[in-house]
């Protein structure tokens, strides 16, 4: 992975990372996380407290793999009342390796 604090990248490309906010029905958390965990894209599901109710790190090899993700799968989940995209446009630091 290589990151100048504007591109990150694969062995094969750059990588579109995105932070996922989702509102869910809260007695189907366990389901919900279970179905996202079986996507490779998702890396991180968390449990969240405030107006969100879990936030996902997602990262692709292209936007065509996101939007696809985004629009179908997250749709898809049985639950899932909302959710809210921020894409990342730089990293500063990734678990736990600080880039310059």
């Amino acid at each position: 992975m290589i990151n100048e604090g504007r591109i990150v990248e694969s062995a094969t490309g750059p990588v579109v990372t995105a932070m996922v906010h989702i509102k869910a029905d809260t007695s189907k958390i366990e389901s919900i996380s279970s179905t996202l965990a079986q996507h490779s894209f998702v890396e991180d599901i968390y449990l969240v407290t405030g107006t969100w109710d879990m936030i996902l790190k997602v990262r692709f090899p292209d936007m065509n793999q996101m939007r696809n993700f985004i629009v179908k799968d997250l749709r898809g989940v049985d639950g899932i009342k909302d959710s809210y995209t921020s894409m990342v446009i730089s990293i500063f630091k990734d678990r736990g390796v600080r880039f310059q």
